[in-house]
């Protein structure tokens, strides 16, 4: 039998598309200044075009904060009938476009995400241990299926503070625990904070809490 000599070529073209809110600092841009960021990852409820959806919890909790001290905050939509899980790619190039193009500290990038945006949160983290300097996950579940469970060390050295509700009948509080403990058990020092009562909706306090703020805005890479 004769060998063949043949090649294959295919160019394939992919689209990156997200909606996104920004909010920048309230203060005049000194040129030479760096910015802290917040990357915020919605819910299921908030996906779709309409990012004024966006503004229906949590980000006006957050943005309250810029009275302490300016920040960006950066936080795309979900499209329609899809999962933030889909869409790593297109909030990765979303990022790298981000911090290309605006003042930000890059020792102060911060990434936080409740319930569907929490779980794609910690994938995120995952991913870039060395990118973010604190992260904090609210009712949401981890990235289980993607060996969560063997490679959580690499969580060991970003501070981490999760929150959720031990009422919760959407996303069970069992996620969380077993998120924390287990980045604990490899060597990290994982915060929790778990709200006796309370449903789904715990986000509805964690982004009222000032000592959060406090701790947050204190980490640096």
């Amino acid at each position: 039998m004769k060998p063949q000599f043949l090649h294959f070529y295919q160019q394939q073209t992919r689209t990156l598309n997200l909606n996104f809110l920004l909010f920048s600092p309230e203060t005049d841009h000194d040129p030479n200044r760096r910015y802290p960021l917040v990357l915020f990852l919605h819910g299921a409820g908030e996906r779709g075009e309409e990012l004024e959806r966006l503004l229906d919890h949590s980000i006006p909790d957050i943005i309250e904060q810029q009275k302490r001290e300016p920040f960006f905050l950066l936080a795309p939509q979900c499209p329609n009938d899809s999962y933030w899980i889909l869409h790593r790619e297109s909030l990765t190039r979303l990022l790298d476009e981000f911090l290309g193009s605006y003042p930000v500290d890059r020792s102060r990038i911060y990434l936080t995400g409740v319930s569907m945006g929490a779980e794609t949160s910690w994938l995120l983290a995952l991913q870039n241990p060395d990118l973010f300097a604190a992260f904090v996950p609210v009712c949401g579940r981890g990235p289980w299926w993607a060996d969560f469970p063997n490679v959580a060390g690499e969580l060991n050295r970003l501070p981490i503070w999760a929150f959720h509700g031990d009422a919760d009948t959407i996303m069970p509080v069992q996620h969380s625990r077993a998120l924390v403990a287990r980045v604990n058990d490899c060597g990290g020092s994982a915060r929790y904070t778990e709200y006796e009562g309370v449903d789904h909706d715990s986000w509805n306090r964690a982004f009222k809490e000032d000592e959060m703020y406090d701790w947050l805005f204190q980490q640096r890479r």
